[in-house]
């Protein structure tokens, strides 16, 4: 089954080219495509709901419902890091009551991995890092100033010589920034959003 998976409210949509028996739950909501208009109408309910918390978006050619979906809002691109110490830890950003990883939007003409790493040194004043390989990237639709967005967030696992400690972007609302060794990973991810939790853990069980 091919998938396509983006985050509204920290819920996920998914997007797929048939439904399965999972897919049919009561909090499940489903819509097989049928115009842009009733799908803006179908995502605005999802939203606002408490009832849902999966919205099921299927159609036999998903690579066009994706496009479909993501030509509906603003593209915000941003770029960020899954940062592993010299012991194996991954560092962890402390932001509005939530862990998450440090990421930033890209700026006109910076390049997506230069982004990734000047966002990881600024969010968390640590330096030495490098690239090892690209990640999965994020879909996450939020709203910014009165509108909806959809932020698109390109990820690279780093890794980092700095022996220093981490310092948190006070600015940036970030109020802590720690190294998370593997026995503590399972907690932290419980405050995590959902695109987070999941990022981390398909690369987890990839190493």
């Amino acid at each position: 089954m091919q998938m396509y998976k983006v985050f509204i409210n920290d819920k996920p949509i998914l997007i797929v080219n048939t439904i399965q028996t999972e897919h049919i739950a009561s909090d499940h909501l489903v819509y097989q495509y049928q115009s842009k208009k009733k799908l803006l109408a179908v995502i605005a309910e999802y939203q606002e709901s408490n009832t849902y918390n999966k919205l099921i978006l299927y159609d036999k050619n998903t690579n066009v419902l994706f496009k479909k979906l993501i030509s509906l809002y603003k593209i915000i691109k941003a770029a960020g890091g899954v940062v592993r110490n010299l012991k194996g830890d991954i560092l962890f950003i402390y932001r509005l009551g939530k862990w998450d990883l440090p990421k930033g939007k890209i700026e006109k003409n910076e390049k997506i991995k230069d982004t990734a790493i000047r966002e990881v040194e600024e969010e968390c004043g640590i330096s030495k890092l490098s690239i090892i390989n690209s990640l999965p990237s994020t879909y996450h639709i939020y709203n910014l100033k009165g509108k909806n967005v959809l932020k698109k967030t390109y990820w690279y696992e780093m890794k980092c010589k700095d022996s220093k400690a981490p310092v948190p972007q006070i600015k940036e609302d970030i109020t802590a920034v720690r190294w998370i060794d593997n026995e503590a990973i399972e907690d932290v991810l419980q405050n995590a959003y959902l695109s987070i939790k999941e990022l981390i853990i398909k690369y987890l069980d990839i190493k």
